[in-house]
């Protein structure tokens, strides 16, 4: 695995240097903007032995990550953030491959439909349909049922709480959920934590209702889980950082599932920016969580 080689300023610098591309780029421009997205990481190469295998099935969109070490009846499907409108395997190889190391897992990278070209509910039923597939059909193409958890970050974390519960009311609920930097209000009504991230800001979140979901009470629980009935969500792991606006996400989904009866393991992390977790070669922090992310699967 590799050693860390920047810190927390070369992350820093990074990703303002994004921000100035973003703010630069014509926002009618989704392929440039998607493109800058894509290289918010600065070192998105997957771990050696673990190879990529594309979905088998025409109808469900992504790519497992598969490692030397895998069990083969351990199963994560991962949700990606950016916005509901970006982020791809080019910026998620590295982390998506050390958490599948790591957790001794086979791991689902689902290429969901993204916004604006798709909107409401294209991303959550492609999520929905990928985690239903992939609890009964393995990189091998195999037909066999096996324990299947969900791990999402920022806005992919709405994803894939929602779809935790719309399982869970199916009788098919995850065996296990692991959230990154959760933005799970859309009406982004959180105590305010603006001002010291690099790159996100609250003004950014707010957009996303209007580009994923148009129209729609961003309070609306398909979309914001925070709001929802939550007496049926999966033990659930949240990693939240001191940095990240969206820091009170993390907070009240946690004092939120807790009171609804759901084992919740909440880890706050300091100094590091919302998107701490595409850091893994330049934040220890990164390492560590992916490390706590993967220890908390395998426990289940």
């Amino acid at each position: 695995m590799s050693s860390i080689t920047n810190g927390p300023s070369a992350v820093h610098a990074h990703l303002s240097a994004r921000a100035r591309e973003l703010a630069a780029a014509d926002p009618a421009d989704l392929a440039r903007i998607r493109t800058i997205i894509d290289a918010l990481a600065i070192d998105s190469k997957p771990l050696a032995g673990v190879k990529f295998v594309q979905s088998a099935h025409a109808a469900i969109r992504g790519v497992w990550a598969v490692p030397e070490n895998a069990d083969p009846d351990r199963r994560i499907v991962y949700c990606h953030g950016c916005s509901f409108m970006a982020g791809s395997l080019d910026l998620y190889s590295g982390v998506v491959s050390r958490l599948a190391v790591l957790a001794r897992a086979c791991v689902f990278f689902v290429e969901y439909r993204l916004a604006p070209e798709h909107r409401f509910p294209c991303a959550a039923d492609d999520c929905l349909r990928a985690f239903h597939w992939a609890r009964t059909n393995g990189p091998d193409g195999e037909g066999r049922a096996a324990a299947c958890f969900l791990v999402g970050d920022s806005s992919g974390a709405a994803l894939t709480i929602a779809i935790a519960l719309d399982a869970a009311r199916a009788g098919a609920s995850p065996d296990g959920i692991v959230t990154l930097s959760p933005f799970v209000d859309l009406s982004v009504s959180g105590d305010a934590n603006d001002g010291r991230d690099p790159l996100t800001t609250r003004e950014m979140a707010m957009a996303c209702a209007s580009i994923y979901a148009p129209g729609m009470d961003p309070r609306d629980p398909r979309l914001s889980p925070l709001f929802a009935d939550l007496s049926a969500l999966a033990p659930i792991q949240i990693h939240g950082a001191t940095q990240d606006p969206l820091l009170d996400d993390a907070l009240r989904l946690a004092k939120r599932a807790r009171k609804a009866g759901a084992r919740v393991e909440l880890h706050v992390w300091s100094d590091v920016p919302h998107a701490w977790y595409l850091f893994p070669t330049e934040l220890p922090e990164a390492s560590l969580g992916l490390e706590l992310a993967a220890t908390f699967l395998r426990r289940l």
